[in-house]
């Protein structure tokens, strides 16, 4: 933020939701500004418990290193993709449903 300003923004709407509008938002929320953001699809949060898990890249938890490449790096990559796509469905699946300012489950939620 301009530290010379001589008002400070109430609100702001972020246009996107790449890498930079998650910057801004962040910035914006610092400085105490009530945050909009407009996208054109959904995104993603992967939880990073998703990457540990043994289905996906923790498998090098479990495995010694060159068996877990073999596994990991010898399918074509966007079988590779699709299969982590697969996980992560799963272990999404299996979270609970939480929809944030009132009851409803994915099958009724008036937000999706």
């Amino acid at each position: 933020m301009n530290k010379n300003l001589t008002c400070s923004p109430q609100s702001a709407l972020v246009i996107g939701s790449a890498n930079t509008a998650f910057d801004v938002i962040e910035d914006c929320y610092n400085a105490g500004i009530k945050t909009t953001m407009i996208q054109r699809s959904k995104t993603y949060l992967i939880p990073l418990r998703y990457h540990h898990d043994p289905r996906g890249l923790g498998i090098y938890d479990f495995l010694p290193p060159d068996v877990a490449d073999l596994i990991v790096l010898s399918g074509p990559v966007h079988v590779g993709g699709q299969l982590l796509a697969l996980t992560h469905a799963g272990l999404a699946a299996a979270e609970p449903y939480v929809c944030p300012g009132h009851p409803c489950s994915p099958s009724n939620c008036i937000q999706s």
